[in-house]
């Protein structure tokens, strides 16, 4: 019984070989996505648009020094007012937040909206409008959906903020489907780099 139980330890023992080639491969993702892995992170997914925003909300709601929004669509509508009147909040509670929102992915949500959030202390700017740069730089597009709270929080994905991402099949009943993961831990800080990217590139300073 006593050889069983070794033999099956040493069967689960990772080979010297195989650790080599682990330690390998992560060196090579880390150089080609400039993400290298890390331990110690809470990594959760969330399925879709309700999900998504059940955990944004709370994430802003949480916030006591700052807020980064980066995201290609943010909507004038249900969703997106629910998130403007969150993020409002929070800025008249005196928590920075910033928003970029990608031109062409929001050209026609009215200046009214971007308006009230700025009354209320947001910082809000449009990533290349077509007078920030070249002729052919409008085609260059922000399709973040990027969300980072204190640096204690960050969540990337496929989520815009839109009612569209509420929508449910008829024939199923569930969410449109489109996912995104939130991050506590180590790792959260790797989103920070992509947004002081964005936030350079419209004139801007991250807040740390």
């Amino acid at each position: 019984m006593s050889q069983e139980r070794d033999v099956r330890h040493e069967d689960l023992a990772v080979p010297e070989y195989v650790a080599s080639r682990g330690a390998r491969l992560e060196g090579i993702l880390g150089r080609i996505s400039d993400a290298p892995l890390r331990d110690g992170n809470q990594v959760a997914l969330l399925r879709n648009g309700p999900d998504t925003y059940d955990d944004w909300l709370a994430a802003i709601g949480r916030a006591q020094r700052w807020i980064h929004l980066d995201n290609y669509i943010f909507q004038d509508d249900e969703i997106g007012n629910t998130f403007a009147e969150a993020l409002s909040a929070k800025a008249k509670e005196g928590v920075r937040v910033r928003v970029l929102h990608d031109w062409f992915g929001c050209m026609d949500v009215p200046r009214s909206f971007w308006r009230s959030m700025r009354e209320a202390g947001v910082e809000v700017k449009a990533v290349n409008p077509p007078a920030s740069g070249p002729p052919l730089g409008v085609i260059r597009r922000d399709h973040r959906k990027l969300l980072v709270v204190d640096g204690e929080y960050a969540s990337t994905g496929g989520v815009c903020i839109a009612d569209g991402w509420m929508v449910r099949s008829k024939e199923t009943g569930l969410p449109y489907r489109d996912t995104a993961v939130s991050i506590r831990g180590a790792g959260r800080g790797r989103r920070q780099p992509r947004l002081h990217q964005a936030v350079g590139r419209v004139g801007g300073e991250v807040a740390r």
